[in-house]
């Protein structure tokens, strides 16, 4: 098995975790992070094309690429303005 789809398969699954869970518990605060709607709604969407990219896609490994290339690169920018914004979202605000 190639790399780069198992890590589209892994990461799928962990995001679809983390969407599904960030949904359940809603507004609360698991692990003290602040969970919003718009961040699991794209915790969810980026699963699919993981999921896809890992499992469904078995004929090239071009979706795998394409997944770990954009998505690695979105959550670059995302992890570096979360250091620049502590607001990035709420992701990071203080709970008092």
């Amino acid at each position: 098995m190639e790399a780069t789809r198992l890590y589209a398969q892994v990461t799928g699954v962990a995001l679809l975790i983390l969407g599904i869970l960030g949904l359940v518990l809603g507004g609360g605060r698991p692990f003290g992070l602040n969970i919003e709607l718009a961040e699991d709604l794209f915790h969810i969407v980026a699963a699919a094309v993981a999921l896809y990219a890992g499992f469904g896609a078995r004929v090239s490994i071009m979706p795998a690429r394409a997944y770990a290339r954009i998505f690695g690169m979105i959550y670059l920018v995302l992890g570096i303005l979360g250091f620049v914004s502590s607001e990035l979202f709420g992701i990071l605000r203080d709970a008092g």
